[in-house]
């Protein structure tokens, strides 16, 4: 049997399938989440840490263990004859389509949604500043904007 074949008897395309487009969908939790309660930057990036490290590990058990209704047993030990890879192949299939399913919801009220009006304030300590000199605001992943001192400036963010 070639390792194609066996990477897919064993699901093991599947669970990957299943697993990127879950840890794409956690991604966006998490950012979205994060900037909702001002968590800190660190905390996404850990989040792609852990799941990118848990996708050789699922990868891996996807491969060694097959899922029976006892629970999970080493592939070694089930025989072929009583194998559930086709019952969790499908199994498989619903639920990636329903995280699919998901994931282009959110994409899709994120572009669609009417991006709303928001307010920036910024201060600073006038004998700090000098006189006759522009300051320069850079946001993070938003083009540079310059704001000259008494303007009001409108900018838009998508």
């Amino acid at each position: 049997m070639s390792f194609l074949r066996e990477l897919q008897r064993r699901n093991v395309a599947r669970v990957a399938v299943l697993y990127v487009a879950s840890s794409w969908l956690i991604l966006q939790t998490v950012e979205t989440i994060g900037s909702l309660l001002d968590l800190p930057d660190w905390v996404g990036k850990l989040a792609l840490l852990v799941l990118g490290v848990g996708l050789p590990v699922a990868l891996g058990v996807s491969w060694t263990y097959e899922l029976t209704p006892e629970g999970l047993k080493r592939d070694s030990a089930v025989p072929r004859s009583e194998s559930h890879r086709h019952d969790n192949a499908h199994r498989l299939n619903v639920i990636t389509l329903v995280v699919a399913v998901l994931a282009i919801l959110t994409v899709a009220l994120d572009r669609f949604l009417p991006a709303g009006d928001y307010t920036l304030a910024f201060t600073c300590n006038g004998y700090e500043d000098e006189l006759g000199v522009d300051d320069d605001l850079r946001f993070r992943n938003v083009s540079n904007v310059r704001i000259n001192r008494g303007d009001v400036v409108l900018r838009n963010f998508n």
